[in-house]
């Protein structure tokens, strides 16, 4: 298991070994919007940084912050493929 993949199941509290399926993507959609808030504090507070694979991870993964929608699709895109 690939760090992103370990990191997000463990911040929308998914165990390591359930298989994810088409029949449970409503569970993950669900548990992804729950635990990463939509949030533009970086925005605000003027500390944006690239939209780059590695930077989304430790934003939201790492330092637990959330994101705009063109921060956490690329996110649960990333998961999900």
């Amino acid at each position: 298991m690939d760090e992103l993949n370990g990191l997000f199941r463990k911040r929308i509290d998914i165990p390591e070994n359930q298989k994810l399926t088409f029949e449970t993507l409503d569970i993950i959609l669900r548990k992804t919007a729950t635990a990463l808030p939509f949030e533009n504090l970086s925005i605000i507070s003027n500390k944006t940084s690239a939209i780059t694979k590695e930077d989304l991870i430790t934003k939201m993964l790492v330092k637990n912050e959330g994101g705009l929608c063109y921060q956490l699709n690329p996110l649960l895109y990333f998961f999900l493929n």
